[in-house]
């Protein structure tokens, strides 16, 4: 399966941008960009889109927001998850980057009914502004008083991974069973469901990147796969150890405040 997700960002940015213009912000929410979204993956796509489809890979309610099934062999070509991110008018801190680590870590482990050349993308649209202070540029306390490490570039590529050429872009390796106190304590808190069995490593790229204007819509894409050879999904409560985040975790302890969900 190959989309070009630089098109679906573009397509997608658009149409928000378009509707902010018209004075229809505060109509906007998660399900009408999700809509944006089905219409620009149905333009290259022909498999049926199911909404909220339920997760073969995890027991419970968890759902991914859009798929695209085969119609011929009834398995998953393509599988979003996504985030509208935007000023909440109800004054609640959601803390962005601890959800779309989640959701990325739910589109990794995704395995039963997954066609082989599948694509997993985790989908942000939002503000630029919002997208600038609540993504791009968060950062994660290191401790003993050592500089504080920004999230993006570590455990999603960054801006200057972005390469328009296809042949010039490296997916980046994100090593899971290495990272640090900073990083273990947002992946417990971005992945309860699958902290026991996270994958030792993932590979993610930025497919796509576009902005409508400075201070307009933004949409990056970072799409998930895996390394090549046999995955051990390893149980980090075990292996690391640890106890709840600590109060000085100044990222995480927001989290806890905000006490949001993961979707």
């Amino acid at each position: 399966m190959s989309v070009d997700w630089q098109r679906i960002a573009v397509a997608i940015a658009s149409k928000v941008q378009y509707e902010v213009a018209c004075g229809r912000d505060r109509l906007l929410t998660e399900h009408v960009v999700r809509l944006a979204l089905a219409e620009a993956i149905q333009s290259q796509v022909t498999g049926k889109l199911i909404p909220e489809f339920n997760h073969p890979d995890i027991p419970g309610n968890t759902s991914l927001d859009l798929i695209v099934m085969s119609p011929r062999d009834k398995k998953i070509e393509v599988a979003c998850e996504l985030k509208w991110v935007r000023k909440t008018t109800d004054k609640a801190s959601r803390n962005w980057i601890q959800e779309i680590i989640g959701d990325l870590l739910r589109l990794e482990c995704l395995n039963k009914t997954l066609k082989k050349q599948a694509e997993r993308a985790v989908v942000i649209v939002g503000e630029v502004s919002e997208l600038t202070s609540r993504v791009w540029d968060r950062k994660a306390n290191r401790g003993d008083n050592q500089p504080r490490n920004r999230i993006v570039g570590n455990l999603l590529p960054s801006k200057g991974h972005f390469k328009e050429d296809d042949a010039q872009r490296m997916p980046l390796l994100v090593d899971l069973r290495n990272q640090g106190p900073s990083f273990r304590s947002i992946l417990r808190n971005a992945s309860s469901e699958i902290y026991r069995r996270l994958p030792p490593s993932y590979l993610v790229d930025i497919a796509a990147l576009y902005r409508t204007q400075p201070n307009g819509i933004e949409c990056v894409i970072w799409t998930v796969s895996r390394p090549r050879g046999r995955r051990h999904p390893f149980n980090a409560d075990l292996e690391w150890k640890e106890g709840p985040p600590s109060e000085g975790d100044e990222l995480n302890k927001n989290l806890a405040d905000a006490a949001d969900p993961l979707c």
